[in-house]
């Protein structure tokens, strides 16, 4: 509970009605003295474009390197080593190793390198997987007290290589019986990640709701109803910010089923949020937590878009008693099956989520 101008208000109300920070288009990043940027080489172009945009750095900007696990031979963390080099940015050791199958305690191996950083710390989320994005920003929260100092930075692919026709012809074979998995992007589930850091602080006794982003990936949805013993269910789909790719939620529906799963119960909810504006998806999941937290036990899983990974991070880095669960992935497409190049660069300062700490 916080005081305001004499009243008392619960943090999710002062996050509702809070005039949030902007994120904003941008060029080239202007980096300060003593800046660090926290990057991971994944292996699409944007997972490495930050570093390859910036000209020759004087400024004393260090680097944090992410490198995957199990390791890839298609993932670019090589050439962030090579422009780092070229750029004068020091890179920071030891480098951090990130198991997609272990996942957990990841901002403690990287404290040591953090109190190292002086300025500001930008996190390059690119090429983060939805996971690792919510874990840093919450660990970073926890370790600074605050967000002052803390920014994201996110590269908006120019294409994305999946056609209508084809993510079509494979949801049909799928529910005519005709093969039994269905690779877009990513398929299968390797197994449920809970985190000991974004472990809820309240075992409640409450009927769980589910709070989940479908994806192409039906495994995650399939997997977490069939793991968990879920009473309702809150779905949270994309909408992409290009008009060009309004169909994937159209198509991601009808994948998971969504009407389906949430007919027949008024409780279950069913909402469609910008895969770019965070502030769209964390005023809903504070919505959803006005409206349910009391009667429900909140899990959430955040398998949507990276910035609407970002919106859980934020959300979760106040509110402890939400549960946070991530069904990994075990297979991914081709490397070359990705999105391609880059068209926007976004800036996202979070310092003015300090005012409600």
């Amino acid at each position: 509970m916080s005081t305001v101008n004499g009243n008392i208000f619960r943090i999710d109300e002062l996050l509702k009605n809070m005039s949030k920070p902007p994120i904003q288009e941008v060029g080239e990043i202007d980096f300060a003295d003593d800046d660090c940027i926290i990057v991971c080489g994944g292996f699409e172009d944007r997972s490495t474009h930050i570093v390859e945009a910036l000209s020759t750095c004087s400024k004393g900007l260090s680097a944090i390197l992410i490198n995957y696990l199990p390791f890839l031979e298609k993932n670019r963390s090589q050439l962030i080593r090579d422009k780092c080099s070229a750029r004068n940015i020091k890179l920071l050791e030891p480098e951090i190793e990130y198991d997609r199958e272990n996942p957990a305690g990841v901002i403690d191996s990287m404290l040591p390198l953090i109190s190292k950083a002086k300025g500001r710390i930008f996190i390059d989320i690119s090429g983060m997987s939805r996971l690792l994005i919510v874990q840093l920003i919450v660990g970073l929260y926890r370790h600074k007290g605050s967000f002052n100092g803390i920014s994201v930075l996110y590269c908006m692919a120019d294409q994305y290589p999946l056609k209508k026709e084809q993510v079509r012809q494979k949801i049909a074979d799928v529910n005519k019986g005709s093969v039994d998995d269905i690779l877009i992007l990513s398929t299968g589930v390797f197994d449920i990640s809970i985190v000991p850091e974004l472990s809820s602080t309240v075992m409640q006794n409450q009927p769980i709701r589910l709070i989940a982003f479908p994806s192409f990936n039906n495994h995650q949805l399939t997997t977490l109803r069939a793991e968990l013993s879920v009473a309702n269910f809150s779905f949270i789909l994309g909408r992409p910010y290009l008009q060009g790719n309004y169909w994937h939620e159209a198509e991601i529906r009808k994948l998971n089923r969504v009407e389906e799963i949430i007919a027949g119960k008024s409780s279950n909810t069913d909402e469609s949020k910008s895969t770019l504006n965070y502030v769209e998806t964390l005023d809903y999941l504070l919505k959803l937590y006005n409206d349910y937290n009391i009667w429900n036990k909140l899990v959430l899983a955040p398998t949507g878009s990276k910035m609407q990974a970002v919106a859980v991070g934020i959300f979760r880095s106040f509110l402890d008693d939400v549960q946070i669960v991530y069904p990994t992935p075990r297979t991914f497409d081709a490397p070359d099956r990705f999105s391609v190049r880059v068209r926007k660069v976004y800036r996202l300062d979070l310092d003015g989520f300090s005012d409600i700490a």
